[in-house]
């Protein structure tokens, strides 16, 4: 799981939480709802401390929205994991059995160079380029993931459009904002609903949802709409490397939450 984006940044991803409908990237209207100072606990056992902290939450004010999310299945998601693996086992296993050959053609190319090397650098050599090539399959450390683990991991994310899912996750993107003096507070946070993917109901690409609806459709499908948004024109390219794994997951089946938006349910009533 990825707490920071992998395609998109992270004013992208502020952006779409914020205010930012999802097909066009238009920006909708909002307003401030509420302002209220408090004290977060931080640091731990022996750092424990209190700052001042000013939560400041936003409203989308246009009316004419629907607000959604989309899910692809445990059984799925299962699946995906296990490719995952297999894919980092695949490469890790060819990456070994090349070594030795490139030792190999290093060890030729050195041999036939005019580089004035003794046979003790041209070892020291031929094993810091050997090494290098291995890097992305030996963690830096006993418990870190590898380079390779990172780079598969993170395409797996995209795979499935992972920095959408972070939109929704408060935890991310609540926005701190350190070193802000501003009433003599420590930090500023900022809410904003309705948390989601939001978009213009003129934008969306399926049925009229009225109130509450659950349903399915083909990944590629919803992609296909989601490329619709300037942000997303390239991101094809991600797989050019894997292309029948991409057309594999576009054929898949995910399940797509949307509600009608009423300001009404965010506003407090005393």
């Amino acid at each position: 799981m990825f707490f920071e984006p992998q395609f998109l940044s992270k004013q992208d991803i502020l952006a779409f939480k914020k205010d930012t409908c999802i097909f066009c990237n238009e920006k909708f209207e909002i307003e401030k709802t509420g302002e209220v100072v408090g004290r977060e606990r931080r640091g731990s056992h022996y750092t424990e401390h209190s700052v001042d902290v000013l939560y400041k939450t936003f409203l989308v004010s246009d009316l004419d929205i629907y607000v959604f999310d989309f899910e692809f299945d445990e059984n799925t998601n299962d699946n995906l994991k296990r490719t995952q693996r297999e894919f980092i086992e695949e490469i890790k296993k060819e990456k070994q059995e090349e070594a030795p050959k490139l030792r190999m053609r290093l060890e030729k190319k050195f041999q036939k160079s005019n580089l004035s090397l003794s046979k003790r650098n041209m070892g020291v050599a031929v094993n810091a380029l050997v090494e290098d090539y291995l890097s992305e399959i030996n963690p830096l450390y006993s418990s870190s993931k590898t380079k390779l683990e990172e780079r598969i991991e993170s395409m797996f994310h995209n795979l499935k459009l992972g920095d959408l899912q972070l939109i929704k996750r408060s935890d991310w993107s609540d926005d701190y904002v350190e070193g802000v003096n501003t009433l003599n507070l420590d930090c500023i946070r900022y809410y904003y609903n309705p948390s989601g993917l939001k978009t213009h109901q003129r934008c969306w690409p399926f049925d009229k949802v009225n109130g509450s609806v659950e349903f399915p459709v083909r990944f590629g499908d919803f992609f296909e709409y989601i490329k619709r948004n300037k942000k997303f024109v390239r991101y094809d390219s991600l797989f050019k490397k894997f292309p029948d794994l991409w057309r594999d997951v576009l054929d898949l089946e995910i399940t797509i939450n949307a509600k009608e938006y009423s300001p009404v349910d965010y506003v407090k009533t005393s």
